[in-house]
């Protein structure tokens, strides 16, 4: 009978220390935040990841104008003397036509790699990056600004800066200008005064 109190006090004991133990947590390794499946897309589609922006931007610009000046004073007179009888007339006049166009024109194109700073509640993913090129000793710097649908990245997570919204695509470098370009003080003077 003793033995019989034993267990059932041993067994009392254990449902007692059971009941007022804290339950184990078990805590998983997957995370449904961070888990991307090795069949999935490789799309960016947080902050912190990389895209590849395919720059492809061509722009032109013309600025045409067309000026006419005509100016003219005359004076003319009739005499009679005699039974003669005589015409004559002055005249002193300026015609001026002048036609200006300015035309510009430029292309870039350049594929890199931008980070997405943040991700808007809609899925748009704000990006940005920077990349610098040095060609014969001459530093270019190409920056990209924009945010960019999910639904627009391509599956080998690219995306072409046309679908960029609010893009800010910026170069700065070595500007080559022509030579016709720059023109010498004598050559603007008699430009500005309609003389060339």
């Amino acid at each position: 009978m003793i033995e019989q109190q034993g267990r059932y006090f041993i067994c009392l004991f254990i449902a007692a220390t059971l009941q007022f133990m804290p339950s184990p947590r078990a805590e998983s390794l997957y995370s449904e935040d961070t888990y991307l499946s090795y069949v999935a897309d490789k799309k960016a589609f947080r902050a912190g990841d990389l895209l590849t922006v395919m720059i492809v931007e061509s722009a032109e610009a013309r600025s045409a104008s067309d000026r006419s000046v005509e100016r003219g004073f005359s004076v003319g007179g009739d005499i009679e003397v005699g039974g003669v009888d005589e015409d004559g007339s002055v005249g002193i006049g300026l015609d001026r036509d002048a036609a200006d166009v300015t035309q510009r024109a430029g292309t870039i194109k350049a594929a890199m790699t931008v980070a997405v700073l943040a991700v808007d509640p809609m899925g748009n993913l704000s990006v940005e990056g920077h990349q610098r090129i040095a060609i014969d000793g001459e530093e270019q710097l190409i920056t990209v600004l924009g945010d960019v649908r999910p639904v627009d990245i391509a599956a080998d997570n690219t995306v072409l800066s046309s679908r960029l919204l609010n893009a800010r695509i910026v170069y700065n470098g070595y500007d080559v200008t022509d030579d016709g370009e720059k023109r010498n003080w004598f050559y603007r003077t008699l430009s500005s005064l309609g003389l060339i």
